[in-house]
C-alpha cells in the first residue's frame, strides 16, 4: 500500500511539471507575476469542524493567454494551514487537549480561468485542481511545540474556484480551497479547508 502511494504520488508530481510544459508550448500571451496574502484555514477531522485558523501565501503566476477570454494560469506558492480544535494528540495518542495544528506547503494549482472586461478594469473568474506537498507540520499544546510531520501524508490533491479583480497591474484575489485527501497516517480522517484573499503584481506581460 505505502509503494502503491508512492508511486502514484511520483505520477502526480510529473503530471504536474507535464503540465507546466504544456501550458508553456505554444503559447500566445504570457503574463508573469508575484502574489501573497492571507489564508484562513480548518481541519476537517472526522466530520467535525475545526475554528478558523490565520496562515499566508506567497507565491508566483504565469497566465498564458490561450483566447480573448480564455487563458491557463499555473502557480507556484509556499502556504501555511493552521486549524484549533480539541482532539487527541498525534504526538502523544491516548492524550485528549486543544490543539494548534500548523502545516507549511508547496502548492501548485493549474488553474483555468475566464477574463471579462478591457484592459484598465478586468474581473477574473476561475478554478482548477492542485497539489499540495508537505514541508513540515507541528501541533502545540500550551507553549509546548511538537514535529508531526511523519503522521501526515506528503501529498494532498485539491480542487480550487475563485475570483479576481485586475486594475492596471494588481489583482485582488479572493479563492477556496477544498482538499480531497485524507491526509493523516494515524488513524480517523482529516481533509483541509482554506479561504484565502491576496494580491498579485504583475511584472511582465
Amino acid at each position: 500500500m505505502q509503494m502503491y502511494y508512492s508511486l502514484s504520488k511520483k505520477k502526480l508530481v510529473l503530471l504536474s511539471f507535464f503540465c507546466w510544459g504544456l501550458c508553456l508550448s505554444g503559447m500566445a500571451q504570457v503574463t508573469f507575476g508575484l502574489k501573497g496574502g492571507i489564508n484562513a484555514s480548518k481541519l476537517d477531522i472526522d466530520g467535525k469542524l475545526a475554528e478558523h485558523q490565520l496562515g499566508l501565501n506567497l507565491g508566483m503566476f504565469v497566465n498564458i493567454q490561450r483566447s480573448y477570454l480564455f487563458s491557463i494560469q499555473p502557480e507556484f506558492n509556499y502556504k501555511t494551514i493552521a486549524s484549533k480544535n480539541q482532539r487527541t494528540l498525534l504526538s502523544q495518542p491516548g492524550k485528549v487537549a486543544t490543539v494548534k495544528t500548523n502545516l507549511q506547503y508547496i502548492n501548485i494549482p493549474l488553474l483555468a480561468k475566464l477574463s471579462l472586461g478591457d484592459r484598465g478594469i478586468v474581473v477574473h473568474l476561475y478554478g482548477g485542481p492542485g497539489l499540495d506537498f508537505l514541508l513540515k507540520g507541528t501541533e502545540k499544546v500550551s507553549n509546548e511545540r511538537e514535529e508531526v510531520t511523519d503522521h501526515f501524508k506528503s501529498a494532498n490533491f485539491l480542487l480550487t474556484a475563485g475570483v479576481g479583480l485586475e486594475v492596471d497591474n494588481i489583482i485582488i484575489d479572493f479563492r477556496y480551497e477544498k482538499g480531497l485527501t485524507d491526509i493523516t497516517k494515524s488513524g480517523g480522517e482529516i481533509n483541509t479547508q482554506t479561504i484565502g484573499l491576496g494580491v498579485a503584481l504583475i511584472l511582465a506581460r
